[in-house]
Order: C-alpha cells, then sequence, then structure tokens
C-alpha cells in the first residue's frame, strides 16, 4: 500500500483487498507486527460482517 501510494495511487482499492483477506489463511510472520497485522484483518472481517460467527 506504501508503495502504491507513493506512486499516486488511492488506497480504497488495496484496502479493500486487504480488508477482504481471510486473516487465518494469509501467510504472516510469526512476529509482532505478523500478530498486530492478522488482528487487524480480523477486526476488519468482523467490521464488514457483523453476523459471522467467531
Amino acid at each position: 500500500m506504501h508503495t502504491a501510494h507513493r506512486r499516486g495511487h488511492g488506497p480504497a482499492e488495496h484496502i479493500a483487498k486487504l480488508a477482504s483477506l481471510n486473516p487465518d489463511r494469509v501467510k504472516i510472520p510469526d512476529t509482532a507486527d505478523g500478530h498486530r497485522l492478522r488482528a487487524s484483518l480480523r477486526a476488519l472481517a468482523s467490521a464488514q460482517n457483523p453476523h459471522a460467527q467467531p
């Protein structure tokens, strides 16, 4: 997203793609940053679909 922003592209499309990812299937490093990213993806998914089962 950072590179797209630097190139002058709007973030909306990239944010939508990121938000649509399944946080349990994405390869994310087992680091503090990776844990924060996975938690953020889960929060985005639950915000988009408040009726989903946890």
